[in-house]
């Protein structure tokens, strides 16, 4: 009785190590909303265009091999242009170790 005992707290220990493990990689997909790196499967939680519903800036999961963060994409690299909502935006690079951006070129800011 007490091996089976030991046993299953073994297992439901190894059950909870998974369960922890799986929460700090996380399960974001790129492209999707985000609010830390950790909620992402890559790690990377960065600025994207728009606002969330108190007017802070929207953050969105991003592809490692891409720099700016877009909404339902992947993201895309420095330079590139990209419709969103029928506005013009381009990402920006601005060096010095600081993450690109969206910049918006034409159109009306996204919400």
């Amino acid at each position: 009785m007490l091996r089976i005992i030991s046993i299953l707290c073994y297992a439901t220990a190894i059950a909870f190590s998974i369960s922890l493990n799986a929460q700090a990689q996380g399960r974001t997909e790129n492209g999707q909303p985000c609010s830390e790196n950790q909620a992402c499967k890559t790690g990377q939680c960065y600025p994207g265009p728009g606002t969330d519903e108190n007017e802070n800036v929207q953050h969105y999961c991003l592809s490692t091999d891409t720099d700016c963060a877009v909404p339902g994409l992947d993201g895309v690299k420095s330079n590139a242009e990209v419709m969103i909502n029928g506005s013009l935006y381009r990402c920006v690079n601005p060096g010095a170790r600081r993450k690109a951006q969206l910049v918006l070129v034409q159109g009306l800011p996204s919400r």
